[in-house]
């Protein structure tokens, strides 16, 4: 039977570590911005324009094959591979509302989880 002070001592442990492993506030303001631009019928959503804003947005190794593929595209007069919107998969949307979820990951990275209805 765990002693008073092991009950204690456990208690004040969990106390001290529950901020350690609450999501950042910034990741989960990071994501919710992405999603605020996808918001109704007219929405602009994230254009991904220039490899300055790719790189906003993705890890360094996936932005510069993004740009790299967009370059050589553009070379050529053509649609890139990523010829769709990489936050929603789709082409066109009219997005009402979503819901963000934000948990730490290791290493000093945040997971996210979006979800949302388009287009009814």
């Amino acid at each position: 039977m765990p002693s008073r002070r092991t009950i204690i001592l456990g208690a004040l442990c969990m106390a001290l570590a529950k901020p350690a492993f609450a999501a950042d506030p910034g990741a989960a303001a990071f994501v919710t911005a992405i999603y605020n631009a996808y918001k109704g019928k007219d929405a602009k959503g994230v254009p991904l324009a220039n490899e300055r804003i790719i790189g906003r947005y993705f890890e360094p190794t996936l932005a510069a094959a993004m740009a790299k593929d967009q370059k050589a595209a553009a070379r050529r007069n053509e649609v890139g591979l990523l010829d769709f919107d990489p936050f929603l998969d789709a082409q066109d949307w009219d997005v009402g509302a979503f819901d963000i979820a934000v948990s730490d990951a290791a290493g000093g990275t945040a997971k996210a989880t979006a979800k949302f209805v388009n287009q009814g």
